[in-house]
């Protein structure tokens, strides 16, 4: 959707909202869509899209019955790029295996078709091998859909899957589905949205 074309269709000819619970009610009716729009309005910036796939896809894997959760947005050391550190969005491990989680949306501007990522991901992998030195790592780019933009050789070499969600479900054999994510995901975009206007609301208003 464009920019603006939330805020015409449901708030250029209302008149000024009274109170929270007014927003709160407007907040229900909103999708995830008009939601990253609106939360534009209130924090000045785009809404973290990975910060909130990520939190319920993390609840979710730890239904795995193949990996354990270690954590969210855990650091790796790097060595050989410009860049000290990498974090992985959800880490998970088992007996033979760690597999690195990076959640991506759907845009081309994930697609990884050429070799300029190449040694960024090698320090990414390299770093967690240090970390799990008698492990396989595996490093997956996971997406809410089938859609694939394609992984050079040199990336795939390194162990970098590119996967839906479904893909990464069957994987780690979790009990859980890309509707149920979504609706998750749904869920805490509206509380976080709840929170803000609220608190927008109450600064406001003093």
């Amino acid at each position: 959707m464009e920019g603006e074309t939330w805020y015409y269709r449901n708030m250029k000819n209302q008149t000024p909202m009274k109170n929270s619970q007014e927003i709160i009610e407007l907040v229900e009716k909103l999708s995830y869509e008009e939601y990253r729009t609106m939360i534009k309005l209130f924090q000045g910036t785009g809404n973290s899209e990975g910060t909130i796939r990520e939190i319920p896809l993390a609840t979710a894997l730890e239904r795995s019955e193949k990996f354990e959760v270690v954590g969210t947005q855990i650091k790796v050391p790097l060595k050989n790029v410009k860049r000290k550190n990498h974090k992985v969005d959800i880490l998970l491990i088992s007996d033979t295996e760690v597999l690195a989680v990076n959640s991506k949306s759907n845009g081309k501007a994930h697609t990884l078709s050429d070799n300029s990522l190449v040694p960024d991901f090698t320090a990414y992998v390299e770093g967690l091998q240090r970390m799990f030195p008698d492990k396989k790592v595996t490093y997956v780019l996971a997406r809410n859909s089938n859609v694939k933009h394609g992984l050079i050789d040199e990336l795939t070499a390194l162990g970098l899957k590119e996967w839906s969600w479904e893909e990464l479900f069957e994987y780690t054999i979790t009990d859980a589905n890309s509707q149920q994510l979504e609706e998750a995901i749904m869920e805490l975009a509206l509380e976080k949205l709840r929170h803000n206007s609220i608190r927008w609301f109450n600064e406001t208003t003093v």
